[in-house]
């Protein structure tokens, strides 16, 4: 006598197997991508501050009538 397959109890097993390994596939994805954006922020945070710094320290060297008399007229930007 031979054993009968059952079809439909295969075809659902496979499905729940496919599923399982989806949801634990974007799980693993996801705790990836949240400990690479902690990272990435916590070195955006910092970058602001020294661009600060610098953009500072660049007004701070620079005249301040200097400024205003380097902006062309509008003769200048005509010509």
């Amino acid at each position: 006598m031979e054993p009968k397959i059952n079809y439909a109890g295969l075809l659902i097993l496979i499905i729940l197997g496919v599923a399982v390994g989806n949801f634990i596939s974007s799980w693993i994805t996801a705790k990836y991508i949240e400990a690479d954006t902690e990272t990435v922020s916590v070195e955006i945070s910092k970058t602001p501050s020294i661009k600060l710094k610098k953009i500072q320290q660049t007004f701070k060297k620079q005249p301040k009538s200097g400024l205003v008399e380097n902006t062309p007229s509008q003769e200048q930007l005509i010509d």
